[in-house]
């Protein structure tokens, strides 16, 4: 979110890019090592999206969509994890939901951030993460049924470019942003 710290922000894109990176050099990797990494990787990131998200100020409405959005991807993580049988189609609704509800929160708290404050600044790099993400969700439960390395590939690209714009949040001035949203 918004309030992140540049630290969590920059562990968040590194987890996210080393996780395109593997999915795009070695897509054809089985369908229980594909689990395994995605299970880790959504663990992960819902945990520094719920530290995110408790590191804001209370009474924000985008903190506890934060909080949700952390915990129900950290939850997916675990599923995952828990549950390493998953067939395909499974699988790629898992991902989807995580991608969706992580997307649609970055993309809300965006709009009320500039919408409340009245200033853009790095608010419209969140909201373009947020776009991302949910476009990239709604694609996969179009096509659920797409192969392994397809879908290995794809994530890997998305994954890879997400990585990339969450760094660029982490090196953006918060210029334009309330004191109280800025760490």
């Amino acid at each position: 979110m918004l309030w992140a710290s540049r630290e969590s922000l920059v562990a968040r894109a590194s987890v996210t890019v080393a996780f395109g990176l593997a999915l795009i050099l070695w897509p054809g990797i089985s369908v229980a090592v594909f689990v395994l990494v995605f299970g880790a990787f959504a663990l992960v990131d819902g945990v520094l999206i719920l530290v995110n998200g408790t590191a804001a100020p209370r009474g924000e409405p985008a903190r506890a969509l934060a909080i949700w959005a952390g915990a129900l991807a950290g939850a997916i993580g675990v599923l995952t994890l828990v549950w390493p049988q998953l067939t395909e189609v499974t699988l790629v609704l898992l991902v989807a939901l995580r991608v969706l509800v992580v997307g649609i929160s970055e993309l809300v708290a965006s709009l009320w951030i500039c919408r409340r404050w009245g200033a853009l600044g790095p608010a419209w790099l969140l909201g373009t993460i947020g776009a991302l993400s949910s476009a990239f969700g709604v694609l996969l439960l179009v096509y659920p049924g797409t192969g392994v390395v397809a879908l290995a590939w794809a994530i890997g690209v998305y994954a890879f470019a997400l990585g990339l714009m969450v760094l660029a949040r982490a090196l953006v001035p918060a210029g334009g942003i309330p004191s109280a949203l800025r760490h």
